[in-house]
């Protein structure tokens, strides 16, 4: 096994970032993606809160946490892309938005609510930018917020550069998220002390020979689960052509299956909407990548 597990792995990401033992490591990184933001403290939230659904299970961001100011704080590291990601990102902004509501009579004032999003692809093929960030904003001052307290950052992975500056927290940050699992020791951190102290403690809590028995165990299992769902999409995609099928049909339904999935309906609902079978949807739910792609 490597020195160190992937953070742009689901089982990576959580361990460091919402990990309440180390919360200066997520306090740093939001502080790097946002500025402006001065934190002492965060409260961990239960992510499963912001469900549409009360059967459902499985979280729909990674992180969740509370400032001491009352801003709210969601982050998300993404690795499949989704046509309608953006759409999902908005979706849950509203969410944590609408459970401020307070019953009776209030003055209707909102806290902030802030969404940083890893994505470990581009939304768009022809989009370069490492960063968008969102605001509501009016067409008459384009370049002024017109409401400062909604804001969704959009990181792009594919797209990091230096243009922020090599020792720009950020930088140093998204490098490690981006390569620390391809390094057989501790990454080079070039930034000021207080970022680095985070990030040697990030590298450090990454160790696969710090996990549990158990924790390894997890590691392993999803490495043979995506290994299982690259294998039987790959049988899917030599049946449809054998069968005669168009590719492109099968590309569809397989897409269609990601946005139903994001939206959290069960296997069941997904395999009926898409004319896919059962154990093809299974194998897509459990897929971190685009299981179809050569590269």
């Amino acid at each position: 096994m490597p020195k160190y597990i992937p953070l742009t792995s689901d089982f990576g990401f959580k361990r460091v970032f919402a990990n309440p033992d180390h919360p200066h490591i997520l306090i740093s990184f939001i502080e790097s993606v946002i500025p402006t933001l001065s934190i002492e403290s965060i409260k961990y939230m239960d992510t499963k809160i912001l469900n549409v659904y009360a059967e459902d299970r499985s979280s729909v961001f990674d992180v969740y946490c509370t400032l001491t100011d009352g801003s709210h704080v969601l982050v998300e590291m993404q690795n499949l892309k989704q046509s309608f990601y953006i759409d999902r990102t908005v979706l849950y902004a509203s969410h944590v938005i609408q459970r401020q509501a307070k019953k009776g009579i209030w003055n209707y004032e909102l806290p902030p609510v802030y969404v940083i999003s890893v994505m470990n692809f581009r939304q768009h093929l022809t989009d370069h930018q490492m960063i968008h960030t969102v605001t509501l904003q009016s067409d008459k001052r384009p370049d002024h917020p017109f409401y400062d307290k909604l804001k969704l950052v959009y990181i792009q992975l594919p797209n990091i550069t230096d243009h922020l500056g090599t020792t720009h927290p950020l930088t140093n940050w998204l490098n490690v998220i981006q390569n620390l699992h391809r390094n057989e020791g501790p990454m080079l951190i070039n930034t000021d002390s207080k970022t680095k102290k985070s990030i040697l403690a990030a590298m450090t809590i990454a160790e696969y020979e710090s996990l549990t028995t158990a924790e390894k165990t997890i590691i392993e299992l999803s490495q043979y689960a995506e290994a299982e769902a690259y294998s039987i999409l790959e049988t899917a995609k030599m049946d449809a052509k054998q069968e005669g099928r168009k590719e492109g049909a099968l590309q569809q339904a397989l897409e269609t299956a990601r946005n139903l999935l994001s939206m959290n309906l069960t296997h069941v609902q997904i395999a009926q909407a898409t004319g896919l079978t059962l154990e093809l949807v299974q194998a897509v739910a459990k897929t971190d990548t685009d299981p179809t792609s050569k590269s």
